[in-house]
């Protein structure tokens, strides 16, 4: 029944997404899975909060109306992307990489499998809430006696309250069995990041960067190892708002700033770190708003956080239970800085625990300035160091001891940004090819050009001397 509760995820989720969408099937099953585990959170937290309850009729019925709309608005096309899409015929290079992609999942799953439950945190900090919310029917009772756990109840909910769902949707708690969740955010890391390297580099390279994705060892050890953190699930949120952000600013659609701001809120209810990234988000949205000629009420997509946030910021200080967050700049240690930006640094450019991941962003931030690429291309390693700059800074305010702090979340801090940090290489490789092939092509074109110029100024020179 757990796995009912996934394929359903991921049904709910396609009825969220665009039908006509121009997306690969397996990348659209990716925002599937991430749009709908969102939903459904948000749901089950609104569902709470009107004292309807949990029942699973009730849970699923707003859904089924909702698939019966979609369906008589938009008939078969609804489906559309499901039949039509072939897979092209491979290539030996592209078989071969789409195995080192699925490798982790592959190789990981069994010891994920049989790793006892009580050999991490995560437990206690995010499905202890799940287990707690289903027993009880309701997300107070844990609230109401938050001061007997150590579970951070300050932290944000999508975790909790989607595994409270899948445990809906099984009749019963199976903790071992929702492991199977964080494996899932996984794999839908790796198409939403497949399908924005798709759309800017060439095939082959897309995959290249999506195997050394999935290749990541701490990335891996987040995912499998530790599953049931939230950090894999705010990974792929970090990666689809980036993603939408730059093509907002790249095209300009509506539909890629609702993404994004959609996709940073989910990424700010899945974790702290995610509204610190969210704030970036939205000023990122706000100057392209500013300068395009957009309806005033596409506006209303930068209020969309304060939806959701702003309720649980009223529930959270109801049971009057703490942020767990930090305020930037304040209590700020110089010391404690410079101990954090040594640690985070020597873990980032270790390749036995991120291969060259940080390595590339680095060479990509030099190889966009060599090739003077256009201003937005640096939103993409902007989030990457905005976020690092987040974590300095919590770091540096002293709210832990800092070794104990650095020893017990860096390395989980760096995977989360570890995806969003290959966006960058991603693109400055794709421009380095256009540009190349661009070079290849006018090489051959100028003497044509040139007569044509000729041409052209002798006729000016003619008609200006009648």
């Amino acid at each position: 029944m757990i796995y009912l509760g996934l394929l359903l995820t991921c049904a709910i989720g396609w009825l969220l997404l665009p039908a006509r969408w121009e997306c690969r099937l397996p990348a659209k099953l990716s925002f599937a899975f991430a749009a709908g585990a969102f939903a459904i959170s948000v749901e089950m937290f609104a569902l709470d909060l009107a004292g309807l309850g949990w029942n699973p009729f009730v849970v699923l019925l707003p859904w089924l109306a909702f698939a019966g709309w979609r369906i008589y608005r938009d008939g078969i096309s609804l489906l559309e992307p499901v039949w039509p899409w072939r897979a092209e015929t491979p290539s030996p290079l592209s078989v071969l990489l789409v195995i080192l992609i699925l490798a982790p999942v592959l190789g990981w799953m069994p010891f994920e499998r049989l790793t006892p439950l009580t050999a991490w945190d995560a437990w206690a900090i995010w499905m202890l809430k799940a287990k707690a919310f289903y027993l009880d029917g309701t997300m107070s009772g844990f609230f109401s006696r938050h001061q007997e756990f150590v579970g951070q109840p300050g932290y944000p909910l999508l975790i909790p309250l989607y595994a409270t769902f899948l445990y809906v949707v099984n009749g019963g708690v199976a903790d071992a069995s929702a492991k199977i969740l964080s494996p899932c955010f996984f794999l839908a890391l790796l198409g939403v990041f497949h399908h924005f390297a798709r759309r800017w580099a060439p095939p082959i390279a897309a995959l290249v960067f999506t195997a050394m994705l999935a290749s990541i060892p701490m990335v891996d050890h987040l995912g499998f190892e530790l599953a049931g953190y939230a950090g894999t699930a705010l990974s792929l949120y970090f990666v689809a708002a980036a993603g939408f952000v730059y093509e907002w600013h790249r095209e300009g659609r509506v539909v890629h700033l609702a993404a994004a701001c959609l996709a940073a809120t989910a990424a700010a209810w899945t974790k702290n770190e995610g509204q610190f990234f969210l704030a970036a988000v939205l000023v990122l949205a706000a100057f392209k708003l500013f300068r395009a000629r957009v309806p005033a009420l596409n506006w209303a997509w930068l209020a969309a956080p304060a939806v959701i946030l702003g309720p649980w910021t009223l529930v959270r200080r109801s049971h009057e239970i703490e942020a767990a967050g930090f305020t930037p700049l304040i209590d700020f240690d110089p010391g404690l800085f410079g101990i954090a930006l040594r640690r985070l640094l020597s873990m980032g450019f270790d390749t036995q625990l991120y291969n060259l991941t940080f390595l590339l962003l680095v060479a990509g931030i030099v190889g966009a300035a060599i090739l003077r690429m256009r201003p937005r291309f640096w939103i993409l390693p902007g989030l990457a160091a905005w976020q690092f700059a987040g974590a300095l800074l919590a770091y540096a305010t002293g709210r832990n001891e800092i070794q104990w702090w650095l020893g017990t979340s860096a390395g989980r801090i760096l995977a989360q940004i570890a995806p969003l940090a290959l966006l960058a290489p991603a693109l400055v490789y794709s421009e380095w090819i256009a540009r190349t092939s661009e070079g290849d092509i006018s090489a051959s074109a100028p003497p044509k050009k040139a007569k044509v110029d000729g041409r052209a100024r002798r006729s000016r020179k003619k008609h200006a001397s009648e």
